[in-house]
């Protein structure tokens, strides 16, 4: 049966940025399993995809793959570590900053009536837990992510002020599933996943006490695609599990799909002790709430990369 929602996008141009990641293929999966014309647009090509090539740091280009679009999905962006982002905040400030500046702009000239702009937990300042909406409004010190989701915010805020425009936004808590980037650099989910199928003995770990909010990519498909057909009346609105998650609990659950031996580094610096969402707005806002349990997004994420390594 095709979720409700989805009729109404039944007939409509969408454009999906970011087509190749993670989470754009499971808005990509969900919008053609109800019937949605779907236009998956990348900078880069991948196997057995059909996608259209751009290039979105440049206004003309975004421009042209937004005009007569009745949605857009937004998604698209840079993703790292938190070690990388605040080593090398450049290779990320920059790109995101020129990306979203003028795929916004050019979706408020061309007049996109739905528009749904993902933006981050890294917007968050460390301070409050958990983190609610109307609340923090500081932003830490050099933190590319934040700066640059929190400018995209802005754009969406002014959209909904100077034309009307009630476009969706969402700050994403960590989300991992299929089609993740895993490697020894990567997130810390997709990075840990890496270092056990590597063969690793013991993975060694950092400190088991940072608190963070781990969400299934399939799920925050869902609440993305909530958020463009419903709007978040010019403000953006939490997606995670809501739910408090050490490192050494998500070690315990990965070790009930993947057994495998490891080692913390109780005296490892964290950049950030606790990250947590409130999730009350989504309940309210856009009728959404995580379906899938950390348990059970893991085993998906960890079959899907054993079958993809063997391809």
């Amino acid at each position: 049966m095709v979720n409700p929602l989805l009729e109404g996008l039944k007939g409509k141009r969408c454009l999906v940025t970011g087509a190749a990641g993670m989470i754009g293929r499971q808005v990509i999966r969900l919008l053609r399993e109800a019937g949605v014309d779907v236009e998956p647009t990348d900078a880069r090509s991948v196997a057995g995809q059909t996608i259209l090539l751009a290039d979105l740091s440049h206004f003309e280009v975004c421009q042209h793959v937004t005009k007569n679009r009745d949605f857009v999905f937004h998604i698209a962006g840079k993703k790292g570590s938190a070690k990388d982002t605040h080593e090398h905040a450049s290779r990320y400030l920059v790109p995101m900053l020129q990306m979203d500046a003028n795929m916004l702009r050019a979706c408020a000239e061309n007049g996109v009536p739905r528009l749904v702009y993902t933006s981050s937990i890294g917007a968050y300042a460390a301070s409050q837990q958990p983190f609610k909406e109307d609340v923090d409004r500081d932003f830490p010190p050099m933190d590319p992510i934040c700066w640059a989701k929190r400018m995209g915010e802005l754009q969406i805020a002014m959209a909904y002020k100077e034309r009307g425009l009630n476009w969706g936004c969402v700050r994403l808590a960590a989300t991992y599933g299929p089609h993740d980037t895993f490697s020894e650099g990567a997130m810390l989910m997709p990075s840990l996943m890496f270092k056990i199928k590597r063969g690793d003995n013991p993975v060694g770990m950092g400190s088991p006490y940072p608190i963070r909010d781990f969400l299934y990519a399939g799920d925050a498909a869902e609440g993305i695609i909530r958020a463009a057909v419903k709007g978040t009346n010019g403000d953006f609105v939490n997606l995670g599990s809501g739910t408090a998650c050490t490192v050494s609990e998500l070690v315990d659950t990965i070790g009930k799909v993947i057994p495998f031996t490891y080692t913390f580094d109780t005296e490892s610096p964290a950049i950030y002790q606790s990250r947590v969402m409130d999730i009350n707005r989504a309940k309210e806002w856009l009728e959404w709430e995580p379906k899938v349990s950390l348990e059970e997004g893991l085993r998906r994420t960890w079959e899907w990369y054993l079958q993809e390594e063997s391809c």
